[in-house]
């Protein structure tokens, strides 16, 4: 190593020296310096604007809030500003600290001319005032930058700074609709969908008001889905916009003026909101403008397919709404019958009539059986939509309904009907609805059931364990079986087990009728047999 390279590594160690001596000293100071708020008694809702000027980005910018409360760049383009920025900003001038740092030289660490500029416009008590931060250089560790504000120097952390560094087009909101979905009490869509397949448009017009529950009332009269709803409206208020135009000029050379597809949300306040779309010429985008908005958006295919979501998939296909766990009432309506199902508690009884007669009055009914056809009403979804079968009063063949807690629900059944693409079913109609559907012919042969086959077939049922003793008398002869202390059944008067008569006992104690007959029944019953089953308790 010759001299000259052995004075170079010296001198360079010595600066690197002096410049770890230079920072330690720094920060020994800044340690020594007292934690101060950024802007001492900063309060988010005495602001009314801000404006940037950032030099590096050549950026100048006004944000003003408007009378609702949201935040509106004004210069140097009308539109409104990204909430999240904003609230990222307000959060970092109400919480970060800085240390004051003395004898630097605002050229130095590029506070003269700064590299940013904010000005606060606040309100306090009824007077206007400005307050103002200058951004500048960022310091050798990283993770400060010196700022100046209300006369002193100081570092901060990088939040702020990190902050301004985004352009204009950052700064917009990419929020295509704001709105709070539960806001929303009405949806009115027109227009077209431009498809490969259908280039003259498919018409995807609707109405829907939320009365109590979302209710389609055109191109047809039918019950929403409140959790598809839910999602259509949630979907739309978390859409972006994909590009800003900038200078967009008149709306009718865009296909905005008139709109081939519009979107109204109107709230509970009364507030509409549209948005207008159009298909750019020779272009997989789509030209989006809100309101009387002059601001024009692009935003994707995918976002127009939220948009024109077919009013298909918003139906509510469920036959009825309910648990057939909570049913209390059941009414079933074929011909001119009509059958009518209550519980009461884990039983179910029946009352029929048949043109107007009463044939069983809170007759027993098979809660197996009644359950079943619950379950499968309960599942029961809408096969196919009918829309061009207008289902007439003259051809309806019965109805069924649920009740749970007073609400009703259900509607009127029509023929046996095949579609043209060969699903087959029974056309129904929905109490409220005026829109024809498909539904499983099973629920058909449910509400066509006698009445006579609902009634409950079992005798009785008693638990082996609390039987005490069988008597059977015929003719005069009795003969009383009894179970020993190790379960097993013998005559009462012997040790012996009754294997014979061990077998007939889960028939004893459980039984069936396997036909119930009129009451008045009176023929003489031959070889008549008298069975008693007798519980410990003496019953």
């Amino acid at each position: 190593m010759n001299l000259r390279t052995l004075l170079l590594l010296l001198v360079g160690v010595a600066a690197l020296g002096t410049l770890a001596w230079w920072q330690s000293a720094r920060d020994r100071e800044a340690e020594r310096a007292v934690d101060a708020a950024l802007l001492e008694g900063f309060d988010v809702s005495r602001v009314t604007a801000l404006r940037v000027d950032n030099l590096e980005r050549s950026l100048q910018m006004r944000i003003e809030r408007a009378a609702d409360g949201e935040w509106q760049i004004v210069d140097p383009v009308h539109s409104p500003a990204e909430p999240a920025l904003i609230e990222f900003l307000f959060d970092a001038l109400s919480t970060q600290t800085a240390k004051s740092v003395a004898n630097d030289d605002p050229k130095k660490i590029a506070l003269d001319p700064p590299r940013v500029v904010l000005e606060i416009e606040e309100t306090v008590a009824g007077a206007a005032r400005t307050r103002r931060i200058e951004i500048g250089a960022v310091d050798l560790d990283g993770q400060r930058v010196y700022v100046r504000t209300e006369g002193r120097i100081a570092r901060t952390e990088r939040g702020l700074e990190t902050i301004f560094d985004r352009d204009l087009g950052e700064w917009r909101s990419h929020s295509l609709m704001r709105f709070v979905p539960r806001d929303v009490v009405e949806v009115h869509r027109r227009g077209a969908l431009v498809t490969t397949t259908a280039l003259s448009g498919i018409d995807v017009a609707f109405d829907a008001v939320d009365d109590g529950g979302w209710q389609a009332t055109a191109p047809f009269q039918a019950r929403l889905d409140e959790g598809a709803m839910r999602g259509f409206l949630l979907g739309l208020s978390a859409l972006r916009v994909h590009a800003f135009v900038d200078e967009p000029g008149p709306l009718d050379k865009l296909g905005l003026d008139p709109p081939l597809l519009t979107l109204e949300l109107q709230r509970s306040n009364g507030q509409k909101q549209v948005l207008r779309l159009a298909p750019e010429r020779a272009g997989e985008t789509w030209f989006a403008v809100c309101d009387d908005s002059p601001v024009v958006f692009r935003v994707t295919h995918d976002t127009v397919m939220t948009v024109a979501a077919p009013i298909e998939a918003l139906l509510d296909i469920d036959l009825v709404k309910v648990k057939h766990e909570e049913v209390a009432r059941v009414v079933l309506a074929h011909g001119d019958t009509l059958t009518t199902f209550k519980r009461s508690g884990r039983t179910w009884s029946f009352d029929a009539t048949r043109a107007g007669v009463p044939e069983f009055t809170d007759e027993p009914a098979d809660a197996e059986a009644v359950e079943e056809v619950l379950g499968l009403i309960e599942r029961t979804r809408f096969l196919q939509l009918v829309p061009e079968r207008a289902l007439r009063d003259d051809e309806l063949t019965g109805a069924l309904h649920v009740e749970v807690g007073g609400e009703q629900q259900g509607g009127a059944l029509g023929p046996l009907w095949r579609s043209t693409d060969g699903a087959e079913g029974v056309l129904f109609r929905r109490d409220g609805d005026l829109l024809t559907a498909l539904i499983d012919k099973r629920v058909l042969e449910a509400v066509g059931r006698a009445p006579q086959t609902w009634r409950n077939l079992e005798l009785h049922r008693i638990p082996e364990i609390e039987v005490a003793r069988i008597e059977l008398v015929q003719g005069g002869v009795e003969r009383v079986y009894v179970r020993n202390d190790k379960g097993k059944w013998c005559r009462r008067d012997s040790t012996a087990e009754a294997t014979e008569f061990a077998k007939l006992v889960d028939g004893i104690l459980s039984m069936r009728a396997s036909e119930l007959l009129k009451r008045g029944f009176d023929d003489k019953l031959e070889r008549e047999l008298e069975v008693r089953v007798v519980r410990y308790s003496g019953d």
